[in-house]
């Protein structure tokens, strides 16, 4: 998980859509990964 971390705060700083849309991406993998794990 601390790499998917790291892979999201490695996100280009061209493009803010595409910013926001790997954001979102990341936050919605964390919470899947959350609710696996417990």
């Amino acid at each position: 998980m601390k790499t998917q971390g790291l892979w999201c705060q490695n996100t280009p700083e061209k493009g803010i859509y595409k910013f926001l849309i790997l954001s979102f991406v990341c936050d919605s993998l964390e919470m899947n990964a959350f609710k696996t794990t417990s």
